[in-house]
């Protein structure tokens, strides 16, 4: 189960179609609900990946949207995105920009709101 202090956080891409899935990074942070990812200077990302992850995101921008999500795990995450109807997946949480001190890293998502939802009683 994810602690409550810090989570792992997946940043990926997802096509406009709902056709596919890319995760492009994965760190630990605050978690998060799912929400469009508008910049990464707030992050706080180490300046090799942010440029990374830039170049990535404007090389892809007509057909992909950029997302950041928290989750517990990686089975948690694939669930979620088979829950709004994604499709092509991927299999494992190997990201594409990666790297030894990737799952370490904590970064900020203060600036993310966390949405609050109304639960209707049945």
């Amino acid at each position: 189960m994810a602690n409550k202090l810090s989570s792992a956080i997946y940043i990926y891409l997802v096509k406009r179609d709902k056709g596919s899935v890319r995760i492009l990074l994965k760190v630990t942070g605050k978690p998060i609900n799912a929400s469009r990812l508008e910049e990464t200077q707030t992050l706080n990302l180490p300046v090799d990946w942010k440029n990374q992850l830039d170049q990535i995101i404007y090389d892809n921008r007509m057909l992909w949207e950029p997302w950041i999500e928290s989750s517990g795990s990686f089975a948690d995450f694939r669930a979620a995105l088979k829950t709004r109807k994604y499709l092509n997946i991927p299999l494992t949480a190997q990201p594409e920009i990666s790297s030894t001190i990737a799952t370490t890293t904590i970064i900020n998502t203060s600036s993310f709101a966390n949405k609050n939802t109304m639960i209707r009683k049945a």
